[in-house]
Formats: C-alpha cells, structure tokens, sequence
C-alpha cells in the first residue's frame, strides 16, 4: 500500500476520517469522479499537513524553481472551522480562474497542485504558478498519476534545524526509529534527559514525529514530566505544531489544564502563537471531559 511508504510519516494531522460513500457523494456535488489512487489517499488521510520539508519537482518547468515545497494536502473537510483546508473551499476560491476540468488537492508554497479530471488529463498532477495568473499557461505538470507524484515526492533533511548533540536525542529529532527502538530494547532510560533537561518525549513532540511519541509512551514515558524552564510534553507539542502528538499525550493523561510560566493554559498557548487547530483541539478535549466524552 502507498500509505505505508516512509513519506507518509511527514503527512501529520489528518481530519476525521471519510468513508468511501462520503468520497462519492463529494464527486457528485462537484462533478467529477477521482481516480481509485486518489479516493484511496482520501480514505487514508482526508487531508494533513506535510512537515519536515517534503519536496516533489517540476518536469521542464519555466520557473526560477523546479522544486516544490508542500505544505498541504486538502480533504473533504465538514468541520466548517477548517473550511480552507477542504477541497470544496479551495475549490471555489480557483473557479474561473484555471481550468473547469482541474480541481486543487494540495498546497505548496504559495501555489495549489491541481489534479486533472477530463478523459485526457485524468489523474495528471499540475502545480499552478500565481506570479503568472492572467499572462497566459501558468500551469506546469509535475507527474502523469497521482501514484506516480505520491512516489516522487522526497525529504530534504536541513541541518541547520537540528539541534540535539546527544546521538539518543539525535535519532529522535530524525526520527530514526529503528535506532530509537534499540536504545530502548537495550536497556536505554525512556526518561533521560538532554541538556536543556528535556525527556525522548519532550523532543519528538517538539519535532512533530508523532510516530516516536506513541513508542516512547509504550515503554513508559511520564507524559507529566517537567524540563528545566518547567514545561511539559504537551507544551512541547503546541510549540511544535504537532495536533497528532496532542492527541495521543492527551489520551494517555497528560495534564490537559498545564500552565506555562506566564501563566497561560495550553489553549492560550495555542491561540497566541496562532495555532487554531490546536486550540481546538485542546478546547474540544475539555468539552468532552466535561460531558463524559472521549478523546
């Protein structure tokens, strides 16, 4: 299955999940029926965000740049606080302004990818260049499938954002998780700590690897630890924009109410630093523990 490539694990924070008669009823509305490689990455995922720089280029492109950066994958989004991650709404935001037969999927830098639906362009991927709109072809292929663009897309590994110097850390800020696992199965502490006094857990929700959050929380992590700056892994998770990482320390008793040293909760966190979907998140955590409900 494609979803079980390593690149899927950039693809972070997906809406709630859609069924394949919600996909069809969605096709409908707008006219068009996607390809199965395209309703299956639906069914998957519905959407998410593409962290850690995910990268696909662009074939003989008439561009400065043949590489773009995604940011975004759209869904069918019913939760109307989210309506500009939806294809609906983004689809409607480009009416008259590309082709009828192109419909956006994902965002880049700037720029949508479109995906072909007419009998010649079925399953084509383009991105759209808006530096161009209105002075002619603005459009530039990047693959003849949707499989083909999934399989193209590769990381780029920074170094300038690294900043762990201890090789258990290091492995956890890239998530190299084979090495993450034989630490631990070697008798490796799940709590040790770096210099700034940060756990394993601290830095994978800080770096957005919810993967490596969940196999820290399974051999024993404390999700209530404290650092030296007295701050928790889910603080740690908000600063690091990683709503799946929220999700899973929210569902094993992390300390929902923490409160930062200026004595801010973890919502005020959230909406200061413009994180919405996270304020969200953590508010409708509360509402449901106030009505007897679950993550």
């Amino acid at each position: 299955m494609l979803d079980a490539l390593p690149i899927f694990d950039r693809l972070q924070d997906s809406y709630e999940p859609v069924s394949d008669i919600e996909i069809r009823d969605f096709e409908s509305a707008i006219g068009v029926t996607f390809p199965d490689d395209y309703r299956q990455f639906l069914l998957s995922f519905n959407g998410g965000y593409w962290k850690h720089q995910t990268h696909c280029r662009v074939r003989n492109p008439d561009l400065l740049v043949d590489v773009v950066y995604l940011k975004a994958a759209f869904g069918i989004i019913a939760d109307e606080r989210s309506e500009t991650s939806g294809i609906w709404w983004n689809y409607e935001t480009y009416l008259g302004r590309v082709r009828d037969d192109l419909i956006p999927i994902m965002n880049s830098n700037g720029d949508p990818l479109f995906m072909g639906t007419s009998p010649q362009d079925h399953g084509k991927i383009y991105v759209w260049d808006h530096t161009r709109e209105g002075l002619g072809d603005n459009l530039y292929l990047i693959s003849d499938s949707f499989t083909e663009f999934l399989l193209s897309l590769y990381p780029v590994t920074d170094e300038e954002f690294f900043v762990e110097k201890l090789p258990v850390f290091q492995a956890v800020e890239r998530a190299v998780e084979t090495d993450v696992r034989e630490y631990l199965c070697d008798g490796g502490k799940v709590d040790c700590r770096n210099a700034k006094g940060q756990t394993l857990l601290m830095c994978a929700a800080r770096s957005s690897w919810p993967k490596i959050v969940c196999l820290l929380l399974e051999h024993g992590s404390n999700p209530n630890a404290v650092d030296r700056d007295k701050l928790s892994p889910l603080y740690h998770a908000v600063s690091g924009q990683s709503n799946d990482s929220i999700k899973l320390l929210l569902s094993v008793g992390a300390d929902s109410y923490f409160r930062d040293p200026k004595g801010r909760n973890l919502a005020q966190i959230a909406r200061d630093s413009y994180y919405f979907r996270l304020q969200y998140t953590i508010e409708d955590f509360w509402q449901r523990q106030s009505t007897g409900g679950t993550l």
